[in-house]
């Protein structure tokens, strides 16, 4: 089976089964064919949507309505399930018949003894991304089952770093974890942009530059927090100068622990509804 770094003229080509072609499997289907050449894949996308379908078709996808359609004896090395959480239990089925892949899953909430008990005893994946997957600066936390082999879990790393940043995790509970603060945390960023770029507005600036200012300044920010070896306390004490502007405003934001309660809230409320959307099989076993 050639994967990863091993695309040589000899060799064939590996397939990779997406099945369900939304948002985030596109996402990181544009990722996987941008690096074909390199990877040594080939993609295919099962996607009974139309528009979804050739819309993966025109990328450079082989699609296919539904896995009945699959070519007989089909066997990819991955097969990764972007679909949400309540149509899994009728779409993954199927593909147990397929004796080589691993299973990986994109949905939120749903444990390995939930595709254990849909595939059997198989090799299983399970992976948080987010959404900044997009623009190739996303970052994806996985936890793998027992019987994924250190080859097949380099395989997906490897596919998943496509879309950015890649970590493994050895407790499964944490992913629930990753996906409320990974997962979720995108769009908590987006309300503190907007809201920093309203008051910049109220404050004068126009539409246009108060909205550049506060992305430029959250993207700046994260290049450097992402440089910084170790915590992001000294980069804030490099911002902030005593009796300074930075120190007004953080005056406020830690007064009566303000922000951190609200955070801690918000995060935790994430977490809770990341359990919540076990299916019922999963969450009695």
């Amino acid at each position: 089976m050639t994967g990863i770094g091993s695309n040589t003229n000899s060799a064939p080509r590996a397939s990779v089964l997406l099945v369900g072609c939304g948002n985030m499997g596109f996402a990181f289907l544009k990722r996987w064919l941008d690096r074909r050449d390199a990877t040594g894949n080939d993609y295919h996308v099962v996607e009974p949507n139309a528009d979804l379908a050739e819309r993966a078709r025109q990328a450079g996808a082989t699609v296919y309505a539904g896995a009945s359609e699959l070519p007989e004896g089909f066997d990819p090395i991955a097969v990764f399930f972007a679909v949400k959480p309540d149509m899994l239990a009728a779409v993954t089925p199927p593909y147990s018949v397929m004796s080589s892949a691993v299973f990986v899953s994109f949905a939120a909430g749903v444990p390995v003894a939930f595709f254990e008990e849909c595939l059997g005893p198989r090799p299983i994946i399970r992976a948080m991304p987010n959404i900044p997957v997009v623009a190739g600066c996303g970052t994806t936390v996985s936890f793998s089952n027992s019987f994924v082999t250190p080859g097949q879990k380099a395989v997906v790393q490897d596919l998943l770093a496509l879309g950015g940043f890649s970590h493994a995790v050895d407790r499964e509970e944490l992913i629930d974890v990753a996906t409320a603060v990974s997962g979720s945390g995108p769009a908590y960023i987006f309300l503190i942009v907007d809201l920093i770029a309203e008051v910049a507005m109220q404050l004068g600036l126009s539409e246009e530059l108060a909205f550049a200012m506060t992305k430029e300044m959250v993207v700046g920010a994260g290049e450097l927090a992402l440089k910084e070896p170790g915590s992001l306390a000294g980069l804030r004490k490099q911002v902030t100068s005593r009796g300074g502007t930075t120190e007004a405003a953080l005056a406020v934001l830690n007064g009566g622990n303000r922000l951190a309660d609200v955070l801690r809230e918000a995060v935790t409320a994430a977490h809770t509804r990341a359990l919540e959307l076990r299916p019922a099989s999963a969450a009695s076993s």
